[in-house]
């Protein structure tokens, strides 16, 4: 399946953790800093981008920068955003630099009752709901996809990229900067708010 809900005692996601424990941190240090903005009232705040590593909040958010650091060496993060949605987004799908060893994370703060991620499947279109108690892994992102979002409230959540070496040995920083880019320029195309 495209989304599943991970197990951090999986020796495989056990580094994301401190992530889930620390929610509130991520909620009350961020969340008022975002606005739905953007063509699908769609907004994007990140925290960390390969090409020029923490940005803007980033820089101040000394939790935040002690969770990149304590990393293990084999997971390498792309991207690590804020992501705003209310209302209907639009289907767009990501273009990476390679799919082994791709990781897309996603971790409910604040969940909203009517917020769904439809995904364009071999079968049709399917529909999946999260709730703030577990992280899933959107295994799939390169697969057209929607997120769609109640129109009267705030969906937030973060979303963690990264490659784990472990799986892709051949992937390369040059590869990983390209990714960033990529994926900024898409953002943008669809109409969405990205805030370097």
């Amino acid at each position: 399946m495209p989304v599943n809900k991970l197990n951090l005692e999986d020796e495989r996601y056990s580094f994301l953790k401190p992530i889930f424990n620390d929610k509130k941190y991520y909620i009350d240090f961020f969340d008022r800093k975002l606005s739905s903005k953007g063509k699908h009232n769609w907004s994007q705040i990140p925290l960390y981008a390969a090409h020029v590593k923490y940005v803007g909040e980033g820089k101040k958010f000394n939790r935040f920068r002690e969770y990149i650091n304590s990393l293990p060496e084999h997971i390498i993060p792309v991207v690590f955003n804020y992501s705003l949605i209310k209302g209907k987004t639009a289907f767009h799908e990501e273009h990476w630099t390679s799919t082994k060893g791709f990781h897309r994370i996603h971790i409910p703060l604040k969940n909203v009752e009517k917020y769904t991620l439809f995904v364009k499947e071999d079968n049709g279109i399917v529909e999946y709901n999260y709730t703030t108690d577990h992280i899933y892994e959107f295994e799939n992102p390169y697969y057209s996809h929607m997120p769609v979002s109640d129109e009267n409230n705030d969906r937030l959540f973060i979303i963690f990229d990264y490659y784990n070496l472990k799986e892709n040995i051949e992937i390369t920083e040059k590869d990983v900067i390209k990714d960033v880019l990529i994926e900024a320029k898409a953002f943008a195309k669809e109409g969405g708010q990205v805030y370097y």
